[in-house]
């Protein structure tokens, strides 16, 4: 008999041991305890996030299924996270993935996040609404884009546990974070094998970065600094420790981000992550409201009818961004996802997009649908896209 469930505390260890077994990992540094260690280091504390296949009584399948608190601005969101998606060799081609990955999405759509994040091929999950979205930027750096740089007075160190309370607090300090515990902070900070550093000055620690493993090229996944200005000493000393070049992942709305574009040698921006919206109205007005907070966008409003959801209302005015689905029955009815109607239901002037294109449109630093909009809603070439962007520790 084939069965979904959660797994049990004292499956724990047992999880663990099917994932590394499933993704082949057999080096001790490879395993899923050292890359992912706020879930499998402790893997009883975590076995009940976990949906399992089970088969006669055998596990044949699992993921891990996480919620956790995301922090906009002054708002706060729930987010799922998808992780150690895996079946059995012997039992791949039974739908064993599909029944998983859409029970963890019943699973979230009931706990009412408003968005969910994975990792992975887009192709084994753009079935289940995953499209590839949100702003990614990396700045590329080598010594060059920092001679005669000073950096005296600063110095940059390994991350140690007398750490945690100040790097916190610089993390937190960030508009857009996800909420993690204080137990498991640091957890976070070595996720995906990552080396915490720190930078100090004569207050002492005033930024930190996680630095992923590579060979020859400092990849940057996190950062954070008391002030702007203090990237260049960063760099300077980050490329001291024998690195040929650095790229650093920044957040849209960071206070890093015009500084490093004005100092590095090239940067690239493509899509963050796969994501899948489950609720369009709280997640963009809360991107909307921190976008509108950091730089002064027009008032207005905006309309998007989205094929099977309804209509996306969005305004700005005095007192902040507000957004909201209404129900629009060309939308509600519409099952086209590859067509874009131009006409909206009450000759409002919405848009008919599919989900996919709504989620571009919104969120992906490319969008044809954009274009098209910008000429029938002038505010989307201000107002859009949105500041989607989730850390790669925070990942699973």
């Amino acid at each position: 008999m084939e069965i979904i469930r959660a797994g049990r505390p004292e499956e724990g260890r047992k999880i663990r041991d099917f994932a590394d077994f499933c993704f082949r990992k057999e080096k001790p540094e490879d395993k899923f305890e050292v890359l992912v260690p706020g879930l499998y280091q402790k893997p009883e504390e975590s076995a009940e996030q976990h949906l399992l296949l089970e088969v006669d009584g055998e596990i044949k399948g699992l993921l891990a299924r996480i919620v956790t608190e995301w922090k906009v601005g002054g708002r706060t969101l729930k987010m799922g996270h998808i992780g150690s998606v895996c079946v059995a060799p012997e039992y791949r081609e039974h739908g064993g993935m599909r029944k998983l990955m859409t029970q963890a999405m019943e699973d979230f759509k009931a706990e009412g996040c408003a968005l969910a994040v994975l990792s992975g091929q887009r192709q084994r999950y753009e079935h289940y609404g995953f499209v590839p979205t949100g702003i990614r930027t990396e700045f590329w750096f080598n010594r060059k884009n920092v001679k005669g740089v000073q950096a005296d007075g600063y110095s940059l160190r390994p991350y140690g546990p007398e750490d945690l309370e100040t790097v916190r607090r610089l993390f937190e300090r960030a508009d857009i974070h996800m909420e993690r515990s204080e137990e498991t902070f640091q957890n976070h900070l070595t996720a995906w094998c990552a080396k915490p550093l720190v930078l100090c000055d004569e207050k002492g620690v005033c930024g930190y970065c996680t630095v992923l493993p590579g060979e020859g090229v400092a990849s940057v996944s996190e950062l954070r600094l008391r002030e702007p200005k203090m990237i260049c000493p960063f760099i300077h000393l980050l490329l001291s420790r024998g690195y040929s070049d650095l790229k650093i992942a920044i957040m849209p709305d960071a206070p890093e981000y015009a500084l490093a574009a004005a100092l590095c040698e090239t940067y690239e921006t493509g899509p963050n992550h796969n994501i899948r919206v489950f609720r369009f109205a709280p997640l963009a007005e809360a991107l909307l409201e921190q976008k509108c907070r950091r730089i002064s966008l027009p008032h207005g409003g905006m309309e998007i009818a989205i094929a099977g959801f309804g209509r996306l209302e969005m305004k700005i005015d005095w007192e902040g961004a507000e957004a909201r689905m209404a129900e629009d029955a060309v939308a509600r009815r519409s099952e086209d996802a590859s067509a874009m109607r131009k006409k909206g239901s009450q000759g409002a002037g919405a848009m008919v997009l599919s989900y996919e294109q709504v989620v571009h449109v919104l969120f992906s630093p490319l969008s044809p649908e954009r274009e098209q909009l910008i000429g029938r809603e002038s505010l989307a070439a201000s107002w859009l896209p949105l500041p989607l962007y989730i850390e790669e520790n925070d990942c699973y």
